[in-house]
């Protein structure tokens, strides 16, 4: 019997792209669940390049109704799946303090969350399939399939940056590793402090982010003709799709003039009062912040989004001699950075030192005590620099004895004093490095995502966009060889499971 392969196909296209490679390797049933606005519709209703035995548009099968909710529905699916479905909602961007178009009632909420519930169940219970292949959920109905499926007992094949530059990986789990590979059995390759640093310097996250961030840019005149466009083109998506609820072109043109003055006037903000310099030879514990409305908070750290209360909590716990260096993240200028009266509240903070995006983080992490992040890639690269660090949610490198994470926020003073006296052994680096290479894939995400964008959506500034057949077989073939690669690693999960299940094989 065939295998049956689910898809999560969405607006990145890097899915389907890698589904068109996969069919040519794998003799399995293909069905898709479609994320998407009708332009780019119209390209998965009509395309003869893979061929998907079932397929579902999302958007069809969610209704907005604030007459009749199915709340015993609900509440037996929370049980029956142990799947907490406020804690998604009330995360999930659209429906909570970052859409500035509609305001989502309590009954609006339940309602689609129940057209959800029922759309994955009966999809499920329908195909049966033995596979999810996906992206990293980054809203709540994909985390909502995504941990559904997991209830059920699908294998996960989930495509996710690994915090380590041009590197991906393919897991079950968005924080952690599901090789085969016994970590604490590996043998250590016995490199230098010296040498896990020049890799990790070689393979910098944060500097594969800048790139990426850089690449988007901001030309006036590309963006010009991305809002005309916009504008000219229909709208019909405000009647059917949640995300773009109460978004009429009027107040999406004010959006588009109003962006860039409050980007620059707190841009301002920030150049004026965040600091370039400050004092390394104190005694400081170092706190990089998050970028808000980013699924590494949102989902990953449910229960500590508000980075503000988090750094109040962080200077109670901390020795009467510390200080806590809190830096702005660069990225957060994609976010069109933040307000200025929360920039104020940080820095009004007693034993707070606000710095500057622009300050290099690399500086901060070798010459502090310990860092602190809620889901970061700064705590691996505390190790690597031989300094412990606390964690506010689950992480690919938690398995490092430095690396400690908070499971309630009375444990934080206790956690901080002893970590602030703890010796790291560079060995455990060593092999987890080695651990990372065996786990990793060569599969540059952002990079692709990157030729996605330029492609066919104008550098990312445009997403309702009509795709051309003839266009996408143009950029299939011209990635080909990644995509094959790429293919051939899934296919290797894939029987690594298969193995799992059937050992005598």
């Amino acid at each position: 019997m065939k295998e049956k392969i689910i898809f999560w196909l969405g607006v990145d296209l890097t899915h389907f792209c890698l589904s068109w490679s996969l069919k040519k390797q794998l003799d399995a049933d293909f069905f898709a669940i479609i994320d998407i606005t009708n332009k780019p519709r119209q390209f998965f209703e009509k395309q003869t390049l893979v061929d998907f035995k079932k397929t579902w548009f999302f958007f069809d099968h969610i209704k907005n109704s604030n007459k009749s909710i199915d709340i015993d529905y609900l509440t037996n699916f929370e049980k029956k799946y142990k799947i907490d479905l406020w804690t998604l909602a009330i995360n999930e961007r659209m429906f909570y303090r970052f859409f500035q178009f509609h305001r989502f009632s309590r009954n609006e909420i339940l309602s689609i969350l129940e057209h959800e519930c029922k759309l994955f169940e009966t999809i499920l219970d329908e195909i049966k399939p033995d596979f999810l292949i996906t992206k990293l959920p980054s809203r709540h109905h994909h985390e909502l399939f995504y941990r559904l499926c997991k209830a059920r007992g699908i294998k996960i094949l989930m495509l996710a940056q690994a915090r380590l530059g041009h590197r991906s990986i393919i897991t079950e789990y968005a924080t952690k590793f599901d090789s085969s590979e016994k970590y604490q059995d590996l043998e250590l390759p016995g490199r230098s402090l010296t040498d896990l640093q020049n890799f990790l310097s070689s393979l910098n996250y944060g500097k594969q982010i800048k790139k990426y961030l850089h690449e988007r840019g901001n030309p006036l005149i590309e963006n010009l003709k991305a809002a005309i466009e916009y504008l000219t083109s229909e709208n019909k998506e405000t009647e059917t799709q949640y995300y773009y609820y109460g978004k009429t072109k009027t107040k999406v043109l004010f959006s588009m003039i109003k962006g860039p003055i409050v980007r620059k006037y707190r841009q301002a903000f920030v150049n004026k009062h965040l600091k370039k310099d400050v004092d390394l030879s104190v005694p400081f514990v170092y706190f990089p912040m998050g970028v808000d409305m980013e699924e590494t908070i949102l989902i990953g750290a449910p229960f500590y989004t508000n980075q503000t209360e988090i750094i109040r909590h962080v200077i109670k716990s901390l020795p009467i001699n510390y200080k806590i260096y809190v830096k702005e993240n660069p990225a957060q200028v994609s976010r069109d950075w933040r307000q200025i009266p929360e920039y104020q509240e940080i820095l009004d903070i007693p034993g707070v030192e606000f710095l500057h995006p622009s300050y290099q983080s690399e500086i901060l992490v070798k010459n502090c005590a310990l860092v602190i992040t809620i889901s970061g890639t700064s705590g691996f690269e505390a190790a690597v620099y031989g300094k412990p660090s606390v964690v506010f949610s689950d992480t690919f490198y938690s398995v490092l004895p430095s690396v400690h994470r908070i499971k309630g926020i009375e444990d934080l003073p206790h956690i901080i004093r002893s970590s602030l006296s703890e010796k790291i052994d560079h060995a455990n680096i060593d092999k987890f490095v080695k651990w990372l290479e065996l786990n990793t894939i060569n599969f540059d995400r952002f990079g692709f995502i990157s030729l996605i964008n330029n492609f066919f959506y104008k550098g990312g500034r445009l997403i309702k966009v009509e795709i051309k057949e003839s266009t996408m077989k143009q950029f299939l073939q011209k990635n080909k060889s990644i995509l094959d690669e790429l293919a051939l690693e899934h296919i290797k999960k894939i029987r690594s499971y298969t193995n799992q299940k059937n050992p005598q094989r």
